[in-house]
């Protein structure tokens, strides 16, 4: 079950790797307006207005299911279905290394709203994943467990032809800060936390 922006079926590989595949409406999105880094006392977290997780919910539990994988928040959603929630990163320990040398009130005020926000979310999970032992063991409240991330190799092969130079194609959202990051950090920009 994942939310879509479009009308369009699920992708042919989905189909053939699941029993069944449902595509939720979303009206909403994950862009954040850039208000010139002040964050105005809110968590910066994806916002979907007009009840997709409501809708989610509904589509579970008229599909009977017994668990739901959750990116986002919608634990109180779900039930009866068992909600487990994926942390591809700890924001709130993001934040705290960003700010380990930073004198930007902004930023010091958003590790607070993100451990608020995220051991709040971890409460409500049947299991919260994380993607290695070092956030496992940040998780508190909530049975956590770590899945370290990995290529499949026998899916995935390495090119024997040389690389282009200067070239790197990035996939991800650009409202997500360590991503920004990290695409600076390659870009030869450096990194900065404000942005």
């Amino acid at each position: 079950m994942a939310f879509t922006e479009t009308d369009e079926a699920p992708a042919r590989e989905l189909l053939e790797r699941f029993v069944e595949v449902v595509l939720v409406r979303r009206a909403g999105t994950h862009t954040v307006p850039n208000n010139g880094g002040a964050g105005g006392g809110r968590v910066r977290v994806g916002e979907f207005p007009g009840g997709a997780a409501g809708n989610r919910a509904q589509v579970a539990t008229g599909h009977r299911a017994i668990g739901i994988h959750a990116d986002g928040p919608y634990a109180a959603d779900c039930a009866p279905a068992r909600p487990i929630l994926v942390e591809h990163d700890v924001t709130f320990d993001l934040y705290q290394q960003l700010n380990q040398d930073s004198q930007d009130w902004d930023l010091r005020h958003q590790v607070i709203l993100w451990r608020r926000y995220e051991t709040a979310a971890w409460r409500d999970m049947s299991c919260v994943v994380t993607m290695s032992e070092k956030d496992r063991g940040l998780v508190t409240g909530a049975r956590a467990s770590a899945l370290p991330m990995g290529v499949d190799l026998d899916r995935f092969r390495v090119s024997t032809r040389d690389p282009e130079s200067r070239r790197l194609l990035f996939v991800g959202s650009f409202s997500h800060v360590a991503q920004l990051m990290a695409v600076r950090l390659f870009s030869g920009g450096g990194v900065a936390a404000g942005e």
